[in-house]
């Protein structure tokens, strides 16, 4: 995918802003439907353009703390997702650096299908994470995709072996798609607790 084409460029799998047409991401990057935003279904995607970033702030989502930055359309100034800067709890560390887009607010030019996939699909589940059965290391990709793999991908797809051996069912993120709740509850910003000063022991002399 050549991410330099101008914003009104529209190859094959573009996802653009609604509101505007600016081209946005390429469903080739994406790495997991599963997720949910301010206006509900979202997706998680290695690589988003034409978006201009916020200052970072804390986000409380289902699976934890995260800090983010939030970012708007370039060209219409509309709020479309944010990027995931650091997680702050171990299991949730691989989608650092990965971007949330609100589905609602896209739109795929010259297609008859949605920008969220359908669930009953079979083979929009194998291109989130791969088929388990097959043991495939790499999302599943289009006839004649020539894209690199994307070495944080394979990363993901390791770290999907780990967490199904530590979460026991007691926390789930809400990209594991076995464990997803039927409403999950969106992001909600929330302010840090200050540190708590340590105590200094006080010696009285007689």
């Amino acid at each position: 995918m050549n991410y330099s084409l101008g914003p009104t460029s529209r190859p094959r799998g573009t996802l653009v802003c609604k509101t505007c047409q600016t081209r946005i991401a390429s469903r080739k990057s994406v790495l997991s439907w599963s997720f949910r935003g301010y206006s509900g279904k979202a997706a998680l995607f290695t690589q988003v353009s034409h978006v201009i970033y916020n200052k970072p702030s804390v986000l409380l989502m289902d699976s934890g703390a995260h800090t983010v930055e939030e970012f708007s359309c370039e060209t219409c100034s509309t709020l479309l997702g944010w990027r995931i800067v650091k997680a702050h709890e171990w299991p949730e560390k691989w989608k650092e650096g990965y971007s949330v887009l609100e589905l609602e607010l896209l739109d795929e030019p010259d297609s008859s299908v949605s920008p969220s996939p359908s669930p009953s699909t079979p083979i929009q589940q194998q291109i989130i994470v791969g088929s388990r059965d097959s043991g495939s290391d790499y999302a599943e990709r289009e006839e004649g995709d020539e894209e690199a793999v994307d070495h944080k991908v394979v990363a993901f797809n390791a770290y999907l072996q780990v967490a199904s051996a530590l979460s026991m069912g007691h926390r789930r993120a809400t990209s594991d798609m076995e464990a997803r709740r039927p409403k999950p509850v969106g992001p909600r910003a929330i302010t840090p607790t200050p540190p708590t000063p340590p105590r200094r022991s006080v010696v009285v002399r007689a």
